[in-house]
């Protein structure tokens, strides 16, 4: 299994993270701002993921 460096959440710095929930926290988060930030009347917004395998190590 291949693990970040460091992951920042909130003022906690952890040197790994789930990556479930390190995905459940980041769309939150952009979903807040997004909700906060654009008109939906006149903006359309879309994501864009990627797939887990490019997370894989090949080694």
């Amino acid at each position: 299994m291949c693990r970040w460096d460091y992951v920042q959440d909130g003022n906690n710095t952890y040197q790994d993270m789930d990556r479930l929930a390190a995905l459940s926290k980041g769309l939150s988060t952009w979903a807040r701002w997004a909700d906060a930030n654009i008109n939906a009347s006149c903006t359309k917004v879309f994501y864009q993921g990627i797939s887990p395998s490019h997370y894989i190590s090949s080694s």
